[in-house]
């Protein structure tokens, strides 16, 4: 069944929409909105939005929303929630969430809640709440709560509660409770309770 695919679109695909699934649409995708897998979308890769999985969606893939997987989504990655995963998302990443994992969400990576994990989350991350993990969060961190390990969370680095670890929490250190390690907190350091 199509709409808008033109060129290359195999078996079993399906496209809704103006210039969904336009060019190499593969076999069982589903494309529905416009624009949404315009360019190469993956085997049983899903799209439904406008622009949604846009550019280069792997095989597998998900993407829910506006502009959610928009360009270059990682094979089986998940995005849902307007421009969630929209530019770059790692295979197996999983964002959920009106701009989650927005640019640059690394492989295995999950962000889950508005703006978590949202510039440049590194692989095996953990961003749930609000702005959690929001601005550089590395390697295998984890950060739960709203605004937790917000900006600069380093690898390693472990910040549970509201604001916990919020800015610069170096790598293995960890901080639980809210505002714990708020500001600046010591690589492999370790604060628990309120404003610890």
């Amino acid at each position: 069944v199509t709409s808008g695919a033109t060129t290359g679109q195999d078996i079993n695909a399906i496209a809704i929409g103006n210039s969904a699934g336009q060019t190499a649409q593969k076999s069982g995708a589903l494309a529905i909105g416009n624009l949404a897998g315009g360019t190469n979308q993956g085997t049983n890769a899903i799209a439904i939005g406008l622009q949604a999985g846009q550019n280069y969606q792997a095989t597998g893939t998900i993407s829910i929303g506006y502009q959610s997987g928009n360009s270059t989504q990682g094979q089986n990655a998940i995005a849902i929630g307007i421009t969630s995963g929209q530019n770059t998302q790692g295979s197996a990443a999983v964002a959920i969430g009106i701009t989650a994992g927005q640019n640059t969400q690394g492989q295995n990576a999950v962000a889950i809640g508005n703006a978590a994990g949202q510039n440049t989350q590194g692989s095996g991350t953990i961003s749930i709440g609000f702005q959690a993990g929001q601005n550089t969060q590395n390697l295998n961190a984890i950060a739960i709560g709203p605004w937790a390990g917000q900006t600069s969370q380093h690898t390693g680095a472990i910040s549970i509660g509201n604001s916990a670890g919020n800015t610069t929490q170096l790598a293995n250190a960890i901080a639980i409770g809210t505002n714990a390690g708020n500001t600046s907190q010591g690589a492999n350091s370790i604060a628990i309770g309120n404003n610890a």
